[in-house]
């Protein structure tokens, strides 16, 4: 008689249990996250390059990652061939030298800056993280 009660009482102890568990956490019993290419990408910028000349060239449609960096989506441009570019570390960061053959000039004091959305960056480009629809605009300018 011991046994006839306490085996259907376990039973629906452990179904108790088991659905308290489900319900508090939920992410045991929620869909997986699609991994398609679409969810990995962020969407896309533009990368405007201006010379003291005033010559101006942009590149639209560069996708990004999420949380990609400025230096990220340079390097996206570069591997699509919208641009080239040279860049080196040092201990303040990345720094861009040269943007399709331009190079920062020491002498004349003349050096790539980046506006991102027309506000000068306040960050490295290897820091500072790009969204959908952001631009990049590079600026050849005398410092």
């Amino acid at each position: 008689m011991f046994k006839r009660i306490i085996v259907p009482l376990v039973i629906v102890l452990a179904l108790l249990v088991g659905g308290y568990y489900t319900y508090k956490n939920p992410a045991s019993n929620s869909k997986p996250k699609p991994t398609s290419q679409t969810t990995k990408d962020q969407g896309q910028i533009s990368i405007t390059l201006k010379t003291t000349n005033g010559s101006t060239q942009t590149s639209n449609n560069i996708k990004v990652k999420k949380d990609s960096t400025v230096l990220e989506a340079m390097q996206t441009a570069k591997e699509q061939k919208k641009l080239e570019f040279t860049s080196s570390s040092s201990s303040m960061g990345v720094l861009i030298e040269s943007i399709n053959g331009v190079k920062s000039d020491a002498t004349t004091n003349q050096y790539w800056s980046y506006y991102l959305n027309g506000t000068m960056a306040s960050q490295g480009v290897g820091a500072q993280k790009v969204s959908a629809k952001d631009t990049i605009e590079w600026k050849y300018e005398k410092f």
